[in-house]
């Protein structure tokens, strides 16, 4: 009876700690292995750190990692995104299409990201560039990534063609517009 009791105990225990919305103790030290990673000077390490971060950020949201946030918005950040906006204005059609879909992947990885430092640069693109579909695409990358909630609902995925990115995330706002507005998906 004794053994029985134990047995239920652990089982309980196992079931409550994977419910729970904290990593185990070897969990929060492969985290903070990882977090000291980010200041690798080898940038393969960094970045594999910073994948494996943000998975872990996924599945434990409330559980504060203050030096992952913290590198999301350091220097490395800081030279990205001048770089960025740099090309979204570049004169190349091809670099400021890719430019907006480094930035889309990189809200879906990071929904809470703050990306409206690229507010100016996708107005500008979706009213005066000289390419139509640019324009359309730079409008659907505003949205986007100003939506928490678009990032973290609609996922993009490595493997997705990046002609078709824009695509999916235009058909997958439609989608959520109807399930969320029934009355405006009855009038079509």
């Amino acid at each position: 009876m004794k053994s029985i009791i134990i047995i239920t105990l652990v089982m309980v225990l196992n079931i409550t700690a994977g419910f729970s919305q904290n990593p185990s103790t070897e969990t929060r030290n492969a985290i903070n292995k990882y977090l000291t990673a980010l200041n690798d000077k080898d940038v393969a390490v960094r970045l594999q750190a910073l994948k494996l971060l943000n998975d872990l950020k996924t599945l434990y949201p409330d559980y504060q990692m203050k030096e992952f946030d913290t590198f999301l918005s350091s220097q490395i950040m800081q030279t990205a995104t001048k770089g960025w906006i740099a090309a979204l204005a570049s004169d190349v059609p091809g670099v400021r299409h890719s430019t907006l879909h480094v930035l889309v992947r990189l809200k879906s990885d990071f929904p809470k990201l703050d990306m409206s430092v690229f507010n100016n640069a996708l107005k500008k693109m979706s009213d005066k560039d000289k390419q139509l579909h640019l324009q359309v695409d730079a409008k659907i990358a505003f949205i986007y990534l100003n939506s928490s909630e678009l990032a973290a609902t609609i996922k993009i995925q490595e493997d997705m063609a990046p002609g078709d990115v824009f695509t999916i995330i235009h058909s997958e706002m439609d989608v959520l517009f109807q399930n969320n507005n029934p009355i405006a998906a009855n009038l079509e």
